[in-house]
């Protein structure tokens, strides 16, 4: 598997704008810098991001993280091209490693397509960072849950700093679906996303052990916000 050189680093970061496909979704999840200065928006039609032009020039790859892990939760899918023709790359198969895609190094990425959420996704973000704008999450978690009644019929969970890369916790997410949502079952599937779906390291910015009730707290906190709906 070969490197790839990041020529799409900028490219991806677009894909903020498919947290609430509008406008708006900078505003929500970037830093003061996004917000100033990327105009983003989705097309209604198409469902592809396009971005302002030149704004890749001024775009901070350091912001990526949050939107990376918010899209392993809405599914995207990336358009991927080069000389020898085109193809479809899922979201969760473009991190290979640290620094590392699945992508040859005469690939870009061209397009980013984002299933539009059903209507009772109840969607969240936390980020979790040292400050408030302008720094890396400690542990980043991203949460889409689908209720039926009382019952979890989708269940999607994100992660982001606190393994090698961004992954879903898709075991957690087992434990939700098809079931009678309730506090304990909601402590239990985050204590298990917490321990058994991440690996954290210990840092000058946070301990291991303290990622993990930071993702403990945040994916008991958004699963907890479909219930209040």
């Amino acid at each position: 598997m070969k490197t790839h050189r990041f020529f799409s680093v900028f490219l991806l970061l677009i894909l903020a704008v498919s947290l609430l496909t509008g406008p708006a979704s900078a505003a929500e999840v970037a830093d003061p810098a996004i917000q100033a200065k990327a105009a983003l928006l989705v097309d209604a039609n198409t469902g592809k991001a396009v971005y302002e032009k030149n704004a890749h020039e001024r775009m901070y790859p350091a912001s990526l993280t949050k939107i990376m892990t918010a899209l392993l939760t809405l599914e995207a899918v990336l358009s991927v091209k080069s000389v020898d023709g085109e193809r479809k790359v899922p979201i969760g198969e473009l991190f290979a490693g640290v620094r590392r895609t699945p992508l040859k190094k005469n690939e870009i990425v061209t397009d980013i397509f984002v299933p539009e959420p059903d209507p009772k996704a109840v969607m969240a973000y936390y980020k979790n960072p040292c400050r408030k704008a302008l720094d890396l999450a400690i542990a980043g978690v991203a949460t889409y849950v689908v209720m039926d009644g009382d019952v979890c019929r989708d269940a999607r969970i994100a992660m982001s700093a606190v393994a090698v890369v961004p992954k879903r916790a898709f075991e957690a997410e087992a434990m939700l679906k098809g079931q009678v949502l309730t506090e304990e079952l909601i402590n239990a599937a985050a204590e298990h996303a917490a321990l058994h779906e991440c690996s954290p390291i210990s840092d000058i910015r946070a301990s291991a052990d303290y990622r993990r009730e930071l993702v403990r707290l945040s994916v008991r906190d958004g699963v907890m916000l479909a219930l209040k709906k």
